[in-house]
């Protein structure tokens, strides 16, 4: 082989393995890497969700808790509280717990305590067990009640390499993992997807798991849906660029791998040369 064919043969040989380089990198910042490239992708049978578990009530949670019924002397015996020019008689939490979260504090005991209905120990008990629980006592005083109880505290807290870290309420029971990291901006090029950790209250003490989003088993883990005071802390790469932002990470590496394949060709245009 003529000098000139080699030099071609190890710049191409130096090229694809940059190039390699390049992809397995790209695929370290993406998400479901497991999907193959076609769109009549099917998960195996075998590959199901978690099971969604409804949370429990905990101590300090706050509740929202409303009593309604429709008939305007819904009220058992002859006191009335209020009424509405509706004429729907309704009781409604109050700011009984915190200033910047109205419901009601579960307690010390595991209770909450309600106007008329006195003290209901809620604790370990999911919102519908609870909505039961107080719609029976609520019956001795209120014609026909009709409950809602939901978490007025519902937060996760996000935190690392996201883009709009802190606490976000969420408007209802059930959220997973890549929603909630949706709710945070989404994680930038800078991130490490396979190693987030995923901090949990579970009786009583503060459990830390590691979750990878690109593992092909991520739907069946018990992380995957989210619970009250859940903490996700995603991590920055090994490698993260000095600035955080998406386009001057990339602008970066492209340069970084346009210098080192001039440096690299040189280096061996020169080596040959001689």
């Amino acid at each position: 082989m003529k000098r000139n064919d080699t030099r071609i043969v190890l710049v191409a040989v130096a090229l694809v393995a940059l190039l390699f380089q390049s992809c397995v990198s790209s695929k370290r910042i993406s998400y479901f890497n497991y999907v193959n490239d076609s769109a009549s992708f099917k998960l195996p049978d075998s590959y199901t969700y978690a099971n969604f578990e409804d949370p429990k009530i905990t101590y300090n949670d706050i509740l929202q808790v409303s009593v309604q019924t429709i008939d305007p002397a819904g009220m058992r015996g002859n006191t009335m509280i209020g009424t509405q020019e509706s004429n729907n008689y309704a009781v409604q939490s109050g700011n009984a717990a915190s200033v910047t979260t109205p419901g009601y504090m579960v307690n010390s005991d595991g209770e909450i305590e309600l106007p008329l209905v006195g003290k209901v120990k809620v604790v370990g008990m999911t919102t519908k067990e609870a909505k039961n629980l107080i719609s029976k006592k609520a019956e001795v005083y209120y014609k026909n009640p009709v409950v809602n109880v939901r978490f007025a505290n519902f937060v996760i807290t996000m935190l690392g390499d996201v883009g709009s870290p802190g606490q976000y309420n969420v408007s209802n029971e059930r959220i997973t993992i890549l929603e909630a990291i949706s709710l945070a901006g989404d994680i930038p090029a800078t991130g490490n997807k396979e190693n987030i950790i995923v901090g949990r209250d579970e009786n009583g003490q503060k459990k830390f798991v590691r979750v990878n989003l690109n593992a092909p088993d991520f739907y069946n883990s018990p992380y995957y849906f989210l619970r009250q005071k859940d903490i996700i802390y995603v991590p920055p790469t090994t490698d993260k660029a000095i600035s955080s932002d998406a386009r001057t990470t990339r602008a970066f590496t492209n340069i970084s791998f346009a210098t080192t394949l001039i440096t690299l060709s040189l280096t061996l245009y020169n080596l040959l040369s001689k």
